[in-house]
């Protein structure tokens, strides 16, 4: 099967099982914001998405799963680390986060990015 192919099952996959989810709470909560991190996931990565395809498991119980034992608070990085770790153990998420600052004045932007904190 080629790559496109994949990851179109993949994504048809998905927002199949996103469209009668039978979960409620938490889990219901974060089940969209998954999904989509999961289709940007697949479309990263042909074996992610062939992953997806060959799991016997669901979104909804992927979403279960993931805030089967969270508190009231959960980053997003460890929602979508859970997620991709559901469907294909021993996968890594990395996390960056930029901002741009603009004024009237300036029209140069400033990039700074989280990695360049740590």
């Amino acid at each position: 099967m080629n790559n496109e192919l994949l990851i179109k099952n993949a994504i048809d996959k998905l927002h199949k099982e996103a469209s009668n989810p039978k979960i409620s709470g938490k889990a219901a909560t974060i089940l969209p914001h998954v999904k989509n991190t999961l289709i940007l996931f697949a479309k990263q990565e042909p074996e992610f998405a062939q992953a997806i395809i060959e799991s016997k498991k669901s979104l909804t119980e992927c979403c279960t799963e993931i805030t089967k034992n969270v508190g009231n608070a959960v980053s997003d990085l460890e929602i979508y680390k859970a997620a991709a770790n559901f469907y294909f153990e021993g996968s890594t998420v990395n996390f960056i986060m930029e901002i741009k600052l603009f004024s009237e004045d300036n029209d140069k932007s400033l990039n700074v990015s989280l990695m360049d904190l740590l």
